[in-house]
């Protein structure tokens, strides 16, 4: 299994090209994955956390955005942050079903060896 970035994925000169009939490289395309290719996409919490900053941001009585507000939201978001990050499902986002794949051609391969 070869992880690689899109813009090698459709350059001229291909990975999946030069390798698909190669049994040795198996190629996994993601749809609509951006950066985030190992977040499980039915996980929430990311877009439940950016709501409520959100609605943080607009109850503010500065414009976070000016310039002269810019150390003052600096710590008023880092307090934001700390008070209402969920840290354990924030870093527990991973697409379970991706990563057994990459175990079990980790496992594959040492079992051949």
């Amino acid at each position: 299994m070869l992880i690689v970035g899109i813009v090698w994925y459709f350059s001229v000169f291909t990975y999946n090209d030069k390798y698909k009939e190669n049994p040795r490289f198996t190629f996994l395309r993601f749809k609509d994955k951006g950066h985030s290719f190992f977040v499980d996409d039915n996980n929430t919490y990311q877009k439940e956390f950016n709501t409520a900053f959100d609605k943080w941001t607009s109850s503010l009585d500065y414009d976070y955005k000016a310039k002269e507000n810019k150390d003052s939201f600096v710590k008023d978001k880092a307090d934001f942050i700390d008070a209402n990050l969920d840290r354990k499902k924030w870093s527990n986002r991973l697409d379970i079903k991706l990563v057994k794949k990459f175990v079990n051609f980790y496992d594959d391969y040492l079992n051949l060896n």
